[in-house]
């Protein structure tokens, strides 16, 4: 009976490995805005209860009771879980840089923002973004899809066994076109705009050379950009937890 009861708590440990990885670098979960004791209960307390739900048997640890083949375990472990919430940052992050990119386009790339979920401060439109995203993401249930997720990835990674380097750079490379597409996606309407405004502000300075156009008009181009910007916004807000879904359902199918 102690040797059962010590399989079982070394399976919810392991559990915990792979879960716990995870949520450190999942979107909205690994927010800084949420204190580490709080992740850690969170984490604590979904392995406990995920554990005899998953279809993992504490018979099958009996030949793991050195110290060697255990650190064997909670490595691939940690492995699966830290690739799983590392790829899912990338929406994140993307989002972060389509908001830079929005902020260059549009003038005001230059005027320094506050940290919100990160220790680094970020521009004024990649802080409101990041926010925004973070919030659909609760919003929309996207962070119980997460923890599905992870229920999933022991159909395709079993407990302790350790994945391949193909399959482990097929996954990040599926997150990272996914988060590409998702950044090219939010910020492509502020690029065609930013170059339309700046090959306008060009055709007028060449039409009056000795007229500083561009500084002239850069106010106009940061409050049209602003105005634009306010129209898009709930549209982006929505390619956010889509781009996520769509990632999680083809990672697991």
């Amino acid at each position: 009976m102690t040797d059962q009861f010590a399989d079982y708590l070394l399976l919810v440990f392991l559990v915990f490995c792979r879960i716990g990885a995870a949520m450190m670098l999942l979107p909205g979960l690994s927010s800084t805005r949420f204190p580490p004791f709080v992740r850690l209960f969170l984490a604590i307390n979904l392995s406990v209860a995920l554990t005899p739900y998953l279809d993992l048997h504490s018979g099958q640890l009996a030949d793991y009771r050195e110290i060697g083949p255990i650190m064997g375990l909670v490595a691939r472990e940690l492995l699966v879980g830290l690739t799983i919430g590392a790829v899912g940052s990338f929406f994140l992050h993307s989002v972060r840089f389509a908001g830079d990119v929005i902020s260059n386009s549009i003038g005001l790339g230059g005027i320094p923002g506050q940290p919100i979920d990160s220790n680094d401060p970020l521009g004024q439109i990649s802080a409101v973004l990041t926010l925004a995203a973070t919030l659909m993401i609760f919003a929309t249930d996207m962070h119980l899809l997460a923890i599905g997720g992870l229920v999933s990835s022991y159909q395709m990674v079993g407990l302790g066994m350790a994945p391949g380097i193909r399959d482990v750079l097929t996954v990040v490379n599926a997150g990272l076109r996914d988060a590409f597409l998702l950044a090219l996606q939010i910020a492509s309407p502020f690029i065609v705009y930013s170059l339309l405004s700046n090959l306008i502000v060009g055709i007028l300075g060449r039409m009056a050379p000795k007229v500083s156009i561009y500084f002239s008009v850069t106010g106009v181009m940061a409050v049209f950009g602003l105005l634009l910007f306010s129209m898009a916004a709930p549209q982006i807000l929505m390619l956010v937890p889509n781009a996520y879904a769509n990632w999680f359902n083809g990672l697991f199918q």
